[in-house]
């Protein structure tokens, strides 16, 4: 359980650490030199699978906290349209390419900010954590609000040519990765203390609390698993 915790956290340090490092990589060309933007540092095609690979391990993770919520209120409400509406603008993000689709990936932008944003307030209503790590995440949401609210700022007064802008978006970024494992930490520590007539110790079912992942999960393993030769 240890190792598995300092896995989540490692996988987080990386998410949280590869858009700081993007200036530097664009000096040996791995990223796009001469950009004061994530988007623009990511346009190269090794730039963006790096992206791509550095945020997996944050987005399991939040997979995992919804887990565990599953587990702590089996009955709960599903979340799963404001993570997926995250998911969504975020793939597409990494998709298009703000220099051959700049509409579109700003566009894809703001859907995933307003689906993270969407997903983190209505979690923190749920109740899931413990008191610490909701005031913790609090302050990250309250972090990365202003956050938002300065890079607005820069792009209407037309100051978003400079590392600056690139640095207050990382501080964003950064907030955005954080949220999901502090909350972690706060559900398994209710999770242990719950009566286990309450909790739920097994993962759920199938169409536990309605998720439309699950549901797509099941229905992709029960297409494999009706062959004899090919199981998961």
């Amino acid at each position: 359980m240890a190792s598995g915790k300092v896995l989540e956290w490692l996988l987080t340090l990386i998410g949280i650490s590869y858009p700081w490092m993007l200036y530097g990589l664009s000096l040996v060309g791995f990223s796009a030199p001469g950009k004061f933007s994530i988007s623009g540092f990511i346009e190269t095609p090794a730039a963006t699978g790096a992206m791509a690979v550095a945020t997996a391990g944050p987005i399991w993770i939040m997979f995992e906290f919804e887990r565990v919520c599953n587990q702590i209120r089996p009955q709960g409400k599903d979340r799963s349209i404001s993570l997926g509406m995250f998911l969504t603008g975020y793939a597409g993000f990494l998709v298009c390419n703000v220099s051959e689709f700049e509409t579109l990936h700003y566009g894809f932008v703001l859907v995933f900010i307003i689906g993270f944003s969407m997903h983190a307030v209505l979690r923190l209503r749920d109740n899931i954590g413990v008191l610490a790590s909701d005031v913790a995440a609090k302050v990250v949401i309250l972090i990365g609000v202003v956050v938002f609210i300065v890079l607005a700022a820069m792009v209407l007064a037309e100051k978003n040519d400079s590392l600056a802008f690139w640095a207050v978006e990382c501080i964003g970024f950064t907030m955005l990765m954080l949220f999901t494992p502090l909350e972690l930490i706060g559900a398994r520590k209710k999770l242990m203390v719950l009566p286990k007539t309450v909790r739920r110790d097994k993962p759920p079912p199938p169409y536990a609390a309605g998720s439309m992942f699950n549901k797509g999960f099941s229905t992709f393993n029960s297409m494999f698993n009706s062959s004899p030769h090919i199981t998961f």
